[in-house]
């Protein structure tokens, strides 16, 4: 009667187990990455997620420009992208970006949040209120 009880507690315990691990997400796999080609401008911005960790998603930033930029001005040139944290009007000098006409750039960052997000939304750059080049995100094939 005892081997019997105890046999059943352990089919229950694993069992239980077994479900609820089944139900839990798994965090994003490290190294995802998420890129912004801009054609116009002839550069990209890429997203990289580089761990994570009890307190959420950790990821980097890298972008550079190389034309396009005619003006050693960083208060002319805006960024838009919502999908950073920067759903108004941003200028590069704020952001810190760098200009050595006719590139701008490189630059880098790190933040926190789940990449996977920003895929299919825009990224737009201006010089004042026109519009230079705009994008979307989109996600990069990894091969294992």
């Amino acid at each position: 009667m005892l081997k019997t009880r105890i046999a059943a507690t352990f089919i229950i315990l694993f069992a239980f187990i077994f479900t609820y691990l089944y139900a839990i997400p798994l965090p994003r796999d490290v190294g995802d990455e998420v890129v912004a080609t801009f054609t116009k401008l002839d550069g990209s911005f890429l997203l990289n997620q580089t761990k994570y960790d009890p307190d959420g998603y950790v990821f980097t930033l890298y972008g550079e420009f190389n034309q396009g930029f005619d003006v050693n001005d960083t208060t002319l040139y805006f960024i838009v992208a919502p999908a950073l944290g920067l759903a108004e009007k941003n200028s590069f000098k704020n952001l810190q970006i760098p200009i050595n006409p006719p590139k701008a750039g490189p630059w880098g960052q790190w933040g926190t949040g789940d990449i996977s997000t920003a895929i299919n939304t825009t990224f737009t750059v201006y010089k004042q209120d026109n519009e230079l080049d705009t994008t979307t995100f989109v996600k990069l094939r990894n091969e294992f």
